[in-house]
């Protein structure tokens, strides 16, 4: 089946079966030349003569029957391998087999097959001698198992050829215009026995406009190829309008009519956007995006973040509370808790709060010094004196040491500032302390020329 006649043919079926034993049978390529390499490889292992050279079951045969037909790897090997094997054991036969002596050959008919022509003896007879001693019931059996194997080879490849795949058909693509509904379309491409897809695709033309298909028209494909056209779904950008001071409702009609949608709305302090106005939104205006892209809006809800501002001084103070929105109202307080010129007060404090309030701080001052009046101390001891100054909110500061013949050593003979001044408490008073009166004054020596009587420069002899 697999060639349209048997591997060996002969005009009797005793040169067949001698060809059988004896001869290599030929590669059906040879017979059929539509018959691929891989067959004969696979028919050529399966009629080897030694049965080790044949498949060893089955399964491997119909294994290697489907990886031919699926184009895969077979275990027969090459086609000079399998060609060898299938002859080896009928040349073996033939080298060992003793001829009888005899004339001249006599060629039978060739068979109207084309087969291996069968050498007879000259007997007399035309007919080739069958040993007497083999059993006619085995050589029936063998010719009945070969038949059958025979037979089963060929059912197996002619299977494998009706299963062959036919060359798929094609059809040139229909042209798609712009001037074509999708409808129209669709029937173009449908019509031929194509499948119509469409898709969009991002384009400056208005939407639903055709700008494209592929495959291109006129191109060779399969019978239920896919055609896909491509229709425009617009601009692949639109622009973020600005709605920064519109209302909520107004910013919202700003978005939809630029092809966006509304996204979160979210409420946010802001110092200068009354209640319901929109403060920003993001994307941020002038910004591209994709049409239908969400755009986040942020509405003010009327009231403001203050910030702390104790602590600043006033100018700083003041600057905080005015780019919230706000009014500073400034008190001037004397305190010794902070530094002055800085804020230690104010009312509401850090927090939010409504828009447009007054806010109050209140700046340090330092508060002006008590005063004294620096009490007499001369006369007093340096103990009472320092005593003295302690209880006048003074401290003493320097002494010095004087000599004096009008006070005894260790009193205060005057102070600095002197008595009566009147200084800040706290201030120093620095005393003078008497050191006891100064050595007495040097007596004067006699006049040798005096005679004592306190005359001068009489020498007593004057009457």
């Amino acid at each position: 089946m697999l060639t349209g006649r048997p591997p060996f043919v002969g005009d009797s079926p005793v040169a067949v079966a001698y060809q059988h034993v004896r001869e290599t049978p030929p590669t059906p390529s040879s017979i059929a030349p539509d018959v691929p390499e891989v067959l004969d490889r696979i028919t050529l292992t399966s009629l080897a003569k030694e049965r080790t050279d044949r498949y060893s079951s089955a399964g491997e045969f119909r294994s290697d029957l489907e990886a031919a037909v699926q184009g895969g790897e077979i275990s027969a090997g090459s086609l000079g391998a399998v060609a060898a094997a299938a002859g080896a054991a009928g040349l073996a036969a033939g080298a060992t087999q003793l001829m009888p002596e005899q004339g001249t050959q006599v060629m039978g008919a060739a068979a109207p097959w084309g087969g291996t022509p069968v050498a007879l003896p000259p007997d007399g007879t035309g007919t080739q001698p069958i040993e007497e001693d083999e059993p006619k019931s085995r050589k029936g059996l063998i010719w009945t198992l070969v038949t059958i194997g025979v037979l089963a080879i060929a059912a197996i490849i002619t299977i494998l050829l009706l299963n062959r795949p036919d060359a798929p058909t094609t059809v040139p693509v229909p042209e798609i215009t712009a001037e074509m509904t999708k409808a129209e379309a669709r029937e173009a491409i449908e019509g031929v026995g194509l499948v119509f897809e469409d898709a969009g695709e991002v384009s400056d033309e208005d939407p639903d406009t055709f700008l494209r298909q592929d495959p291109e028209a006129g191109e060779e494909v399969e019978d239920g190829s896919t055609v896909t056209a491509y229709y425009s779904t617009g601009p692949d950008e639109v622009t973020v309008p600005d709605v920064v001071g519109k209302s909520q409702s107004e910013a919202r009609t700003a978005l939809e009519d630029a092809g966006l949608k509304v996204g979160d709305v979210q409420d946010e302090h802001s110092a200068s956007a009354p209640e319901d106005e929109v403060t920003k939104s993001e994307p941020a205006s002038g910004e591209a995006v994709a049409p239908d892209s969400e755009v986040d809006i942020f509405v003010s809800d009327g009231q403001v973040e203050l910030p702390d501002v104790t602590g600043m001084s006033q100018a700083d103070a003041e600057s905080a509370i005015k780019d919230a929105g706000l009014t500073a109202v400034v008190t001037n307080k004397e305190t010794d808790e902070a530094d002055a010129g800085t804020v230690f007060e104010q009312d509401p404090g850090a927090g939010v709060v409504d828009q447009g309030i007054s806010v109050n701080i209140s700046i340090a001052q330092t508060p002006p010094t008590p005063t004294t009046n620096v009490p007499n101390l001369e006369g007093l001891s340096q103990s009472d004196a320092e005593a003295e100054l302690g209880r006048a909110q003074l401290n003493l500061g320097n002494t010095t040491d004087q000599q004096s013949d009008q006070f005894a050593a260790g009193m205060v003979i005057a102070s600095d500032p002197a008595a009566s001044t009147e200084v800040d408490e706290g201030s120093d008073v620095n005393l003078v302390i008497s050191s006891g009166p100064g050595p007495a004054p040097a007596s004067e020596p006699d006049d040798p020329n005096s005679n004592g009587n306190g005359n001068g420069n009489d020498d007593g002899n004057n009457p």
